[in-house]
Formats: C-alpha cells, sequence, structure tokens
C-alpha cells in the first residue's frame, strides 16, 4: 500500500503529481479533502472556490447544495454568490477577480437553487436584468411576486405588456366606426369573409354593407367610415366622413 501521510484519499505520489501538499488533507482549505475534491466532487484541491463564484467548494457541497462546478447552479442568469448577496469572495484565493460578481445590494438575496424565486413566472436574471443584485427602478424584484402590488405577478403584467394590441376603434354618434386601418372598401357582393379585426355594425343595413365588403386597404391612416346601409348613408354620416354602405 503507498502512503498517504495526510489521510485524505490521495497518496503521496498522487499529491506529488497533482501539486498538492502531502501533509495536509485539505490543500486550498475550502472545506473539502483533497482526496473528496479528486475522487467525489471534481473540483480543484488547490483552488478554494473552482467555479468563481465567490463561494467556497466545501460551502457549497456541504451547507448550500449549489455545484461547486458550475457558477450560476440553477441556471437563471445570476451567479451563486451574487444571488447569496456576497460583496466580496468568501476565500482570501483561489476566486478569479474578473469572473467575479459582488453584490451591489447585500440586503436583498435570492435562492441559488431556484429560478424563479417568487414563483412569478420570470427567472430572476430576467428581473435583475442587468445583474447586479440591486433593483433598477427600471427592474422587477425577483424575490417580491407583485414587484407594485398591483394585484397582478410581474410575469402576469410582463406578459401582458407583450402581447400584440389590436387597432382601437370607437363608434361615432352618427352611428359610424373610426379605426386606426382603413375599412373594407366595397363593391358588387363578393361575399369575403368579414374582416375579423372590425366590430361588425349591429343595424341590419349595416350588417349588410358589411357582408358585401372587400378586403382592407393599409395606404390612409385613421379613417372614419360610415356603415349606415345604401340608403340611410348620406342623412346619418357626418360631414366629411365617407360612406360605404
Amino acid at each position: 500500500m503507498q502512503p498517504d501521510a495526510d489521510g485524505d484519499g490521495l497518496t503521496d505520489g498522487e499529491e506529488l503529481a497533482l501539486d498538492t501538499d502531502p501533509n495536509n488533507p485539505d490543500t486550498d482549505g475550502d472545506g473539502l479533502t483533497d482526496g473528496a475534491e479528486v475522487r467525489r466532487y471534481g473540483t480543484d484541491p488547490r483552488d478554494e472556490d473552482t467555479d468563481d463564484d465567490g463561494l467556497k467548494d466545501g460551502r457549497e457541497v456541504t451547507t448550500l447544495g449549489t455545484d461547486p462546478l458550475k457558477a450560476d447552479t440553477d441556471g437563471d442568469g445570476l451567479p451563486d454568490g451574487l444571488e447569496l448577496g456576497l460583496v466580496a469572495p468568501e476565500g482570501l484565493v483561489g476566486t478569479s477577480a474578473g469572473r467575479f460578481r459582488a453584490d451591489a445590494d447585500p440586503s436583498t438575496t435570492t435562492d441559488p437553487l431556484k429560478a424563479d424565486t417568487d414563483g412569478d413566472g420570470l427567472p430572476d436574471g430576467v428581473e435583475d436584468a442587468n445583474a447586479d443584485g440591486a433593483r433598477q427602478p427600471t427592474e422587477t424584484d425577483p424575490a417580491r411576486a407583485d414587484t407594485d402590488g398591483d394585484g397582478l405577478s410581474d410575469g402576469w403584467s410582463a406578459r401582458a405588456r407583450t402581447r400584440p394590441t389590436r387597432s382601437r376603434r370607437t363608434r361615432t354618434a352618427t352611428g359610424c366606426w373610426t379605426g386606426t386601418r382603413t375599412p373594407p372598401t366595397t363593391g358588387p357582393a363578393s361575399r369575403t369573409r368579414p374582416i375579423r379585426t372590425w366590430r361588425t355594425p349591429t343595424t341590419a343595413a349595416s350588417r349588410t354593407a358589411w357582408r358585401s365588403a372587400r378586403g382592407p386597404t393599409r395606404s390612409t391612416p385613421r379613417t372614419t367610415w360610415c356603415w349606415a346601409g345604401a340608403a340611410g348613408c348620406a342623412a346619418a354620416r357626418a360631414p366629411g366622413v365617407p360612406c360605404r354602405g
């Protein structure tokens, strides 16, 4: 049997090859023995923070349950150390300054094991868009499902803001309809399908005109049209309002 002077699970020869201390069972002082790092966890026995997230490998394994080989365990776009409010690495050496991201507001934390800490449907990294750990005026709170307290979750509000909106149309006092697109032009009874994005007029005469409408043209912006029907159109429409019916 080959000698293992420090009893860390690595022979003295292996430690010499790995450049670890054969007389120190935990060369990097991260809380894991050199043997466990090499044989079980795959971490670097000479680096107390293998993934450079600011957390010691030993704490990730034995206390937090985070992945010592993955800086962002839950894949939400925020490093584990930042989610836990670290402003500086836990160890003295081993954490890359270029990869570690300090928390700008350590008073607020999120769960490094849950991509969506508050369960609002938005990953923590989406809510903390600049990934600095501090909530900016344009950001939602990843630790609060309803940031603005309006009774709607942040995820629902975000989806509502990005949904395509329909053109707005209103019915005028003359029985005409206004909209942001030019409505169908008339012609012989073509029996084409009504344009679904337009509200169907309610009067019998206007429905007749609607059913005989052709496809819309999109060249003219906001226009008001009268759907009073051929017989009553001239009397019902407002001055200057084109008549279709």
